[in-house]
């Protein structure tokens, strides 16, 4: 082969790989994993940096028991377990059904995941010294036994349980991730909102929490699953708290009512802000990096209002709109995520 031969070959290498970068990139367009082009050039940085924090917290998150901890438990007809994809209401939906089982009781525990167990990660280094981490099955404070998960519909564990699916706007969902795992993970450099964003939608969570919505969606007639939206969680409290109830089959009186939407509150749950911080989940994480944790700098999953508005590219919200039509406009016949919360409050007030 002449050199001239050579130079050809290479050129024409170099046209291919190009041909198949674009075409992959105009592919992750399309599906809304990506915003543009120039963002996903200037964010690789970011997620890059982000890619390594997972690769850290990794081994943390790895289960001792066959099958995950999830495996470990004996789901019965009566339990509940409350799905959601990250910061889409998880902790609000489950201390609800914790106050609902029991009667608007005094909050007692230090730490949520001793009494709500995160199925996902039982049996790992990330929930050492929780109370159900050694035991995935043993008993709950009171009935129904009540747990959450951040799990894809498609990797829901086996049973019979009934299932609470928690769905929120993707934006305000990644806004919200960005804000809270800093403090959590001990992240020195932490992303900002708009490279979370930029993070999220490339690694397919956005993805991911659409599918699942559209799974739910096809499964809203089956009585033993209810779906749940957050922006309807704030416009009716009362209204959900009681929705919950009946689907846990728990009776309340109307002072029992009360007082759960009273302890259910943002600022009742502020008022114990640390049973909801996730502080033995981030002590592990800090311990692993060989940090001393001080609980008082922890974010929180309860967070104080700060009045401050995300400062996000004007791509985001078409990128989510992308994925939408992508993975739901069809099979659901809505439009957007706020046509499947109008279209899911017509069907329930049928």
């Amino acid at each position: 082969m002449t050199r001239c031969d050579a130079g050809r070959l290479m050129a024409a290498s170099a046209i291919v790989s190009a041909v198949a970068l674009w075409w992959e990139a105009s592919c992750w367009y399309k599906r809304g994993r990506m915003i543009s082009c120039w963002d996903f050039v200037i964010t690789v940085r970011a997620r890059v940096r982000m890619q390594k924090v997972i690769r850290r917290m990794l081994p943390l998150w790895v289960s001792r028991f066959d099958g995950g901890g999830a495996a470990q438990i004996k789901f019965t007809s009566s339990d509940v377990i409350v799905f959601t994809p990250p910061k889409s209401g998880t902790t609000w939906v489950t201390h609800m059904c914790h106050q609902i089982r029991t009667h608007g009781g005094a909050l007692t525990f230090e730490d949520q995941d001793d009494v709500v167990p995160w199925i996902d990660r039982l049996g790992t280094a990330y929930l050492r010294g929780t109370r159900f981490n050694d035991e995935p099955d043993a008993p709950h404070e009171a009935a129904p036994r009540v747990f959450k998960s951040h799990a894809e519909w498609k990797d829901r564990p086996q049973g019979t349980y009934k299932q609470v699916w928690v769905f929120r706007d993707a934006v305000d969902m990644m806004v919200s991730v960005s804000r809270f795992l800093p403090s959590l993970w001990a992240i020195e450099r932490p992303l900002s909102e708009a490279e979370m964003c930029s993070f999220l939608l490339h690694a397919g969570d956005v993805e991911a929490a659409i599918s699942s919505l559209v799974a739910a969606w096809d499964h809203r007639h089956d009585e033993r699953l209810l779906i749940l939206f957050y922006e309807d969680i704030l416009e009716d409290h009362l209204g959900t708290v009681s929705t919950l109830a009946r689907f846990m089959d728990v009776s309340l009186t109307p002072a029992e009512l009360k007082t759960v939407v009273e302890q259910t509150t943002q600022q009742a749950m502020l008022n114990h802000h640390l049973a909801f911080a996730c502080v033995k989940q981030a002590r592990n994480a800090y311990a692993a990096e060989g940090l001393a944790l001080d609980p008082a700098k922890l974010t929180g999953k309860v967070r104080r209002p700060t009045g401050g508005k995300p400062v996000l590219p004007e791509g985001v919200r078409a990128a989510v709109g992308r994925a939408w039509q992508h993975l739901a406009a069809q099979s659901t016949g809505c439009a957007d995520y706020a046509g499947l919360r109008a279209a899911k409050g017509a069907w329930a007030a049928q």
